[in-house]
């Protein structure tokens, strides 16, 4: 049953089990397209609840018996790959695509059943028992990430970490996750990674002009630039360098 399985052992046990089970779904579900197309589809429209198609059924009995008793370590065991992809670590990105995949294709019977809509996709499913957990981890993971690169690095240094960290982000929702993750995982690294280091970073924007690293703070400007209203400040700064120049000049 897999219920004492963990970490990528449970993944495998899963996701192996799910492709099996969901190419058999859909071959049974072509099988019987007659039985869906006709009997099936009067049933609903005579107003019965308790009828589907053959393949949100199978999805249906696949929460049931194997998503509802697994989830819980299956999502654990991804969060825990995706952390140590994030500590620079190789994970087979393949076991958390295959969950993703099958958490997203549940959405059928969630929508079925509470909508009842046959075979309308939703993402309640992966919304609730993956991706708010995924942004809370991130959050957490980022945070304790900032706090510690400052300690240690430069401001600078830390803004070239932040705009590598923000295209890691991105490819990693290309490479495994649903597409409808990436803006509120950006949002979230932003709001970490910028966002709560502002104060630190004006401090370093005057601190640019003054050395007239100009690369640099074209940088720091493109991340500022990603928070709203944050390059208010950033042109107060500029414009007072430019004050001050002029009147050193004088």
């Amino acid at each position: 049953s897999g219920i004492d399985l963990q970490g990528e052992d449970v993944l495998r046990f899963y996701t192996n089990r799910w492709e099996k089970y969901q190419f058999s779904s859909k071959v049974m579900n072509d099988f019987c397209s007659y039985i869906n197309r006709h009997w099936v589809q009067r049933e609903f429209n005579s107003g019965r609840k308790d009828v589907y198609d053959i393949y949100t059924m199978a999805m249906d009995t696949w929460q049931k018996v194997v998503f509802q008793p697994l989830h819980k370590q299956v999502t654990h065991a991804c969060l825990d790959l995706i952390k140590s992809e994030r500590n620079n670590e190789i994970i087979n990105t393949r076991l958390i695509s295959g969950v993703i995949q099958s958490y997203v294709a549940l959405g059928f019977t969630e929508d079925a059943t509470n909508n009842n809509q046959m075979t309308s996709p939703t993402l309640t499913i992966y919304k609730e028992f993956f991706e708010i957990q995924f942004l809370q981890d991130t959050e957490q993971f980022y945070r304790l990430e900032a706090a510690t690169f400052l300690v240690h690095n430069s401001v600078t240094e830390y803004l070239k970490k932040v705009a590598q960290r923000l295209d890691e982000e991105v490819h990693r929702v290309q490479s495994y996750l649903h597409p409808s993750t990436l803006s509120s995982l950006i949002k979230k690294v932003e709001e970490v990674l910028i966002r709560d280091q502002l104060d630190v970073i004006y401090t370093e924007a005057k601190t640019l002009l003054r050395d007239e690293r100009y690369q640099d703070l074209a940088l720091l400007f493109k991340l500022v630039n990603r928070i709203t209203n944050a390059t208010n400040e950033l042109k107060k700064i500029v414009e007072n360098h430019i004050y001050e120049m002029g009147i050193h000049t004088i």
